[in-house]
């Protein structure tokens, strides 16, 4: 029986042996299972061209995975070299940066050095420049303390690249401004506002105030070029200003009309100038920048910036009860709430005579774990958050409440109502619903509950 030698298996390589006669072969190295058609002529010859070119196919194929694997070797490789590269120019980058740091803050250190012979902003600010009047069409001197304005060369040292990170909120009437701490304050009033970044060669200078007015303010005045344009002009009526382009401005808090502005005397430079009504007191309020050609770099994305992100103040409200007399009266509300003994003997209807004070202890009682914030939020009303509590003589506790409180004289009013009374240890292992924890907006909804216990009257504060 004569045998044939396969040159190569097509998975490993291997040698094959094959007789004729045979229905299969196998390779002696790696197993692989070759089925061999006895019906064909010459099958052992063609087995073996077969399987020849299959072995050559898969040397071929292991040849081209090698290759891919060394050309991915080699660009690892370079790219390993260009991080390192990268690594070594940002650390020469660093390096350079620190010392120039470095020679910037000796410098720096100089030139404040320099500077403390003019210490004072405003006294320079007021020694040169011409004035800017703010009229209000035909304004009053005594009802407009910011009637004037100036547009001077101001030369107190500043930085203002290392200010430009962190800025400064001015309240001016019952809005916010919020400013780069590259201006310095020069006037800070309530109605009157004027910051100014200065340095050898050039400054700048932001305005805010209000202006009111004998007639009622509208949008319309401001749409009327030629009256706006004689404003402007007679704000500046000692400068000399060329008027620019106009636009209107929306942020969806103020809606105002903004003018830019050529200065020529007493120096070169740009203005814009931004005028917005307050409806509600009937007055103007304006926002200018001036600059002068000198600076490297403009203030005018700022200026944009601030008018950008104007906000109405927090309102101060008054209260004519202390913020102690509304946690007693939210520690008393919250009590009686969960105390289960202030009802009648049918277990259902609340007795107010038993209703506990502040200063019963005997009983249902809560000790207090947190006070919480507290903030007045309107004429006459605190809101409270972050009331804790715990029951005397048990794990029970009442967490994260909130309630708003007013007083009408006589009876503590408690509303928005909220938290959760409950066993924590309980609620944990059985999981939180409301089978484990009480909710005291729930409680509050209870007609009962808001006539009898929710309105508290002074007496049981003591």
């Amino acid at each position: 029986m004569a045998i044939k030698i396969i040159g190569k298996c097509s998975n490993c390589g291997a040698k094959v042996n094959i007789n004729d006669g045979q229905e299969k072969a196998f390779c002696p190295y790696c197993g692989t299972e070759y089925i061999i058609d006895k019906g064909k002529q010459g099958f052992a010859d063609k087995a073996f061209s077969y399987l020849n070119k299959a072995g050559e196919r898969r040397q071929e194929e292991l040849r081209r995975k090698e290759e891919a694997k060394e050309r991915e070797r080699i660009r690892k490789a370079k790219e390993s070299k260009m991080v390192l590269i990268f690594a070594g120019v940002i650390m020469a980058i660093a390096i350079l940066a620190l010392i120039a740091v470095g020679i910037l803050g000796d410098k720096k250190g100089n030139e404040n050095t320099a500077s403390k012979a003019d210490d004072t902003i405003s006294e320079q600010a007021t020694a040169e420049g011409a004035e800017e009047t703010i009229p209000q069409k035909e304004p009053k001197a005594e009802n407009n303390p910011n009637n004037s304005e100036s547009i001077k060369e101001v030369t107190e040292t500043s930085d203002k690249t290392t200010a430009l990170a962190s800025k400064s909120s001015y309240t001016v009437g019952g809005y916010q401004f919020t400013i780069v701490d590259s201006f310095q304050p020069q006037t800070l009033e309530d109605e009157n506002v004027k910051l100014v970044y200065s340095t050898d060669a050039a400054m700048a200078r932001i305005s805010i105030y209000t202006v009111p007015d004998d007639e009622t303010v509208s949008y319309e005045w401001l749409e009327d070029d030629s009256a706006y344009d004689d404003y402007i002009s007679s704000a500046y009526q000692d400068s000399s200003i060329n008027i620019g382009s106009k636009e209107w401005i929306n942020t969806n808090i103020v809606k105002g009309r903004l003018v830019e502005f050529e200065v020529k005397k007493p120096f070169t430079g740009t203005g814009y100038f931004f005028m917005f009504p307050d409806f509600d007191e009937n007055q103007w309020y304006i926002i200018s920048l001036v600059e002068s050609d000198e600076l490297q770099e403009s203030f005018k994305s700022e200026y944009l910036r601030t008018i950008d992100i104007i906000r109405k103040a927090p309102k101060e409200y008054e209260v004519s009860f202390s913020l102690k007399d509304a946690r007693k009266a939210a520690h008393v509300a919250i009590t009686n709430l969960c105390a289960d003994d202030v009802f009648k003997s049918d277990g259902n209807t609340i007795d107010v005579n038993k209703l506990h004070s502040y200063s019963d202890k005997s009983g249902f009682y809560f000790s207090v774990t947190s006070l919480g914030e507290g903030r007045a939020v309107g004429e006459n009303v605190w809101s409270l958050s972050g009331i804790g509590l715990q029951l005397s003589g048990s794990d029970m506790i009442v967490e994260n409440a909130s309630c708003d409180i007013a007083f009408d004289g006589e009876n503590y009013i408690i509303s928005r109502l909220r938290g959760k009374y409950y066993w924590p240890e309980f609620a944990e292992s059985f999981g939180e619903s409301s089978s484990t924890i009480t909710y005291l907006e729930n409680l509050a909804d209870d007609e009962q509950y808001r006539e009898k216990v929710l309105i508290v009257p002074e007496e049981l504060l003591n």
